[in-house]
């Protein structure tokens, strides 16, 4: 199980930081993507490896990124960072998502679900926040909604709708 899961913070001290160009696991050359938190590279952080794969459920409190194979069903109030290389097959459940790779499967985030260029996502999203770059591939549905908030689109006007006469430029009630 080690050999699946590297603990980022094993990693030297001098490249545990939050700096792309000083932290491998980070940088924009490993073709694995790149990743610009604020939580990336402190010692609670893991990775499931690019030549890694794992079938079951993970709980995590922090973050982590996945740049192997993986099925089954993710739960977290953290970070779920899928790299270029990562494919994820999974109900997700998780407080933000940053997607470079691939997933199959439903998605739920309490707060942001940020799709990059890369990434090729199919199934359904629910979130308070949701980022789409161009060049994504998505099918599904999706519910984004900042306050949780139920909409109501009913018409406050007690006189019914409105609408415009093309004919005679004026408008009706």
């Amino acid at each position: 199980m080690s050999l699946i899961f590297n603990k980022l913070g094993q990693l030297g001290s001098d490249q545990i930081n939050n700096k792309e160009e000083n932290n491998p696991m980070l940088s924009k050359d490993n073709d694995m993507g790149s990743f610009d938190g604020a939580s990336a590279g402190t010692k609670n952080d893991s990775l499931l490896s690019v030549d890694a794969s794992f079938s079951g459920s993970i709980n995590f409190k922090s973050f982590l990124r996945i740049d192997g194979k993986f099925e089954g069903e993710i739960s977290s109030k953290g970070t779920l960072f899928v790299g270029r290389t990562g494919v994820v097959k999974a109900a997700i459940k998780v407080g933000n998502m940053i997607v470079e790779g691939k997933i199959q499967g439903n998605v739920t985030a309490i707060d942001k679900v940020d799709l990059r260029q890369s990434a090729q996502l199919m199934g359904d999203i629910k979130a308070s926040k949701l980022s789409i770059a161009e060049g994504v591939s998505f099918v599904g549905n999706c519910d984004v909604n900042p306050g949780n908030e139920k909409l109501d689109f009913s018409s406050n006007d007690e006189k019914g709708p409105v609408s415009i006469d093309k004919n005679k430029d004026k408008i009706i009630k």
